[in-house]
């Protein structure tokens, strides 16, 4: 069992919002007018590339998100897949959603084949990118409408998952499972949020949780003494993240005039600026 990992540093005192993953089935069915289902597997590949064109431009720019989500671009108008599908259906005969199916599952399975595990984490890329199309073939786009501040869990959350939720409502990120190097991690990190992965599956309900990725504890039974710990605990977090951001702009010098690099962070509470 892979260990327990805290990507980002932090504590978190909200509602749990378990994440609900897709499920459907892919219909196997053929179809009669080839030129007809390839048009309208065209219209779903332009739906998508306008709603991720539409999520770049809200992000900032020097945001690492914008670059996964131009590599999402750049795969769903690569010709070779989509004269792949075009093949499909067009001598097959094959539904769209079958055909795009076949042709994404073919390059998961020779990513992952590779001895590689940066080329090995793109089949998120790839699973994201069929997970759209799905969404999109059975009129299931829809944003998570949430009100209040919450933590998010998931078995497994893609980049596309994420940002269907309002991020800046997002206090936390537990996830079963993911590989480091997956793009949905270097989106989450760039929230600035407590972080955690590889906790296996969990049996929690949607309550008050308290996420400390210091410790890397996630705890559910929570009386009133618990909930002062912990409110103390972030609270001297924030104040030492606090009196770091007063010398970030700040010049080191040496006594003699020489100028050097001054690094800093929150590794440890048990550390923290008095």
């Amino acid at each position: 069992m892979a260990t327990i990992k805290s990507i980002t540093k932090g504590i978190a005192i909200e509602q749990l919002v378990i994440h609900d993953n897709y499920s459907f089935d892919v219909p196997t069915h053929k179809i009669t007018n080839p030129l007809s289902e390839y048009d309208y597997y065209l219209s779903i590949i332009k739906k998508i590339s306008a709603n991720i064109q539409t999520q770049i431009t809200q992000l900032p720019n020097e945001s690492e998100a914008k670059d996964i989500l131009n590599t999402h671009l750049t795969i769903l108008i690569d010709p070779l897949i989509n004269e792949e599908v075009h093949t499909l259906i067009n001598d097959n005969h094959d539904n769209a959603f079958y055909a795009y199916q076949t042709v994404i599952n073919k390059y998961i399975s020779i990513f992952k084949s590779l001895d590689n595990e940066i080329i090995k984490s793109r089949t998120n890329d790839l699973e994201d990118l069929f997970n759209q199309f799905a969404q999109h073939h059975l009129g299931q786009v829809t944003q998570k409408k949430r009100e209040h501040n919450f933590i998010l869990y998931a078995e497994k959350l893609l980049a596309s998952d994420l940002l269907h939720y309002n991020t800046a409502l997002i206090k936390g990120v537990i996830l079963a499972k993911e590989a480091i190097t997956a793009h949905i991690v270097i989106l989450v990190k760039e929230l600035n949020i407590p972080f955690i992965i590889n906790t296996g599956k969990l049996a929690v309900k949607e309550q008050l949780v308290i996420l400390d990725t210091y410790d890397n504890k996630i705890i559910t039974d929570i009386n009133n003494d618990i909930l002062s710990k912990y409110k103390s605990k972030k609270e001297v977090y924030i104040n030492s993240e606090n009196l770091l951001y007063r010398f970030i702009d700040k010049k080191s010098m040496t006594k003699d005039g020489h100028s050097i690099e001054l690094l800093s962070n929150i590794s440890s509470l048990q550390y923290h600026i008095p």
